[in-house]
């Protein structure tokens, strides 16, 4: 008989790495491996210093908790890969597995950012240039959306620092970071993929027009949305991805990436939380259809009819995540719900909803960057 554990690594209960192990039998352990950074709310300047005069007043123990692990962080010489190989392997795959190793930084460049917003402390603010010096000297762009999401924070870790990099340095990064953003340009095509890859493509060239101040990068992904979240909202609340992948994982990780671009789009004056597309379908309504599942009023049967090979071929190695039929785990949408909640405030009874389940780990270093906009929000701002 197969056993099943979860390791997860969490910053402050915010769990953004989990690897999965399957003992298959007791000679062989086959280890499972899905990667995403954590969430981290883009601030602007102001909003930040915002943040940190708030963040004095934060819970002890959150605050020990998020330094413990960027003291960690420190320690680390940075490990940076000249490619990424994840986007399109089952969840197994050896080169995928060796990604874990690089991933690190990434984790890494989190923790770092978030501690230095949270105490100003240099020593964070010169490891996370450490880190981005690096990746930047040897990673080397190719415009994979889902590979090169996992680099989001660069931007931000640069847009935070960038007065401290030297002139040659400035250079370096400038240029490395412009050409993730074009790389992610020239490879865009609405027809091709699913929703939730069109969003991460879309971050990624929204935060080097935010970076950058560059309207141009920012003009693009803003009438590029428009046409992602036309195609993909559909009026009773269901999404393509929901239809191509017969998911809710999928759809929740659709939604979810629309809300991280509407935490970005704010910066621009823009709200597409509740903004009707064409069709009748908004982010709201497609949040709003998890609700039942949620609530636990509905069951939805993970994968039964995706029309997604993979999604077949990360089941037939092994990976029972993936096992068609699999009822959906509600706590996946918790994240989301605390996205969503400054923007709506039904979200936020289901956050203390999923909050009381047995085995969720509370986000609140997460909630307490959602309640940082929320305030901005209600100010007027």
């Amino acid at each position: 008989m197969n056993t099943y554990s979860i390791l997860i690594t969490s910053l402050i209960g915010l769990s953004f790495t989990f690897s999965y192990g399957q003992s298959v039998d007791k000679a062989k352990d086959v280890l499972f491996y899905e990667y995403g950074p954590p969430e981290t709310i883009w601030l602007n300047s102001s909003e930040r210093q915002s943040m940190f005069e708030k963040a004095k007043m934060l819970d002890k123990a959150i605050r020990e908790s998020l330094i413990e692990k960027a003291n960690q962080a420190l320690a680390d010489d940075p490990n940076p890969t000249d490619t990424i190989f994840y986007e399109g392997l089952v969840s197994n795959h050896p080169r995928r597995l060796e990604m874990q190793e690089h991933f690190e930084d990434l984790t890494n460049l989190s923790l770092l950012i978030n501690a230095f917003l949270l105490t100003g402390n240099n020593a964070y603010r010169d490891q996370t240039m450490r880190i981005l010096l690096a990746w930047a000297e040897t990673y080397i762009p190719t415009g994979n959306d889902v590979n090169e999401n996992k680099l989001r924070d660069f931007f931000y870790a640069y847009e935070i620092h960038r007065e401290y990099f030297t002139e040659k340095e400035k250079t370096l990064v400038e240029h490395w970071l412009n050409t993730i953003a074009q790389r992610q340009i020239e490879e865009w095509d609405i027809e091709f993929g699913s929703s939730n890859r069109h969003a991460k493509r879309m971050k990624l060239i929204l935060m080097a027009g935010l970076t950058f101040d560059n309207q141009e990068y920012i003009n693009f992904a803003i009438a590029e949305i428009e046409k992602i979240l036309d195609a993909s909202l559909y009026a009773d609340g269901t999404s393509r991805d929901l239809e191509r992948r017969d998911a809710i994982h999928y759809h929740n990780s659709q939604v979810k990436n629309y809300l991280i671009l509407n935490y970005l789009t704010r910066l621009v004056g823009k709200n597409i939380y509740t903004e009707l597309q064409a069709e009748g379908g908004s982010i709201q309504k497609s949040i709003h259809y998890m609700f039942p599942y949620i609530r636990g009023q509905k069951v939805h049967p993970e994968w039964v009819n995706s029309k997604i090979g993979l999604d077949k071929r990360r089941y037939e190695a092994g990976d029972d995540y993936y096992k068609p039929g699999k009822p959906w785990d509600a706590k996946e949408a918790y994240s989301t719900m605390v996205l969503a909640s400054p923007f709506d405030k039904e979200c936020q009874k289901l956050v203390t909803l999923l909050e009381q389940q047995e085995g969720l780990e509370v986000q609140n270093w997460l909630k307490f960057q959602v309640q940082m906009v929320e305030d901005i929000k209600d100010d007027g701002k």
